[in-house]
């Protein structure tokens, strides 16, 4: 519609970081563990080698994103003239705006105190449907989204994903990409959904 503003959100590289952090202590305490064990006790040693050999597999990937992130900066949403992109499995997928009926955020509550939340961008026929591996197994689980074209984790791009940042995520689509919404009669809810 002319507009040829872009919203591109990047994952970040500080929640990468103290993820990495958190790694390297478990890591850590694996080693601690099995040097508990040099008295004879094996239940020491079967964790420690349990949690040495899960937590250094976990940092070395989450070092090896942590390296591609830093040198190769690319963004995981993008909101602009096109659409909408986001990265569902290893590419970048856009959502033309004629495609799009609504976007919402949903919640997924994994505990009393975890909860996460995404970017859903629902599709306006069954032909936009994301229907790949990812896309398939998270409608089996959610039927809430099985009319998604596209969906992201807002927890990629926050250390802390509070009220006012996914507010404001709406919010500059609804301002800056007013023209296009207006024309393809798309809502973006401001209610927050279950998952």
């Amino acid at each position: 519609m002319g507009n040829d503003t872009a919203l591109r959100y990047y994952p970040s590289v500080l929640r990468m970081a103290l993820l990495l952090v958190a790694w390297i202590a478990f890591l850590a305490a694996g080693f601690w563990m099995v040097s508990l064990s040099a008295n004879g006790d094996t239940t020491y040693a079967v964790i420690g080698y349990a949690s040495i050999g899960v937590c250094g597999l976990g940092g070395l990937a989450t070092l090896w994103l942590l390296m591609r992130r830093l040198i190769v900066r690319r963004p995981w949403l993008v909101v602009d003239a096109c659409g909408i992109s986001c990265y569902l499995g290893r590419k970048l997928r856009t959502t033309p705006w004629d495609q799009i009926s609504d976007i919402a955020i949903y919640r997924q509550r994994l505990s009393r105190d975890n909860t996460q939340y995404y970017l859903v961008v629902n599709a306006r026929d069954e032909s936009a449907v994301y229907k790949g591996r990812a896309g398939r197994l998270t409608a089996a689980k959610f039927p809430s989204v099985r009319h998604a074209a596209g969906y992201i984790l807002l927890g990629y791009f926050f250390v802390f994903c509070t009220r006012a940042k996914r507010r404001i995520i709406l919010q500059r689509i609804r301002t800056e990409f007013a023209p296009e919404l207006a024309h393809y009669h798309i809502f973006v809810d401001e209610h927050e959904r279950d998952l």
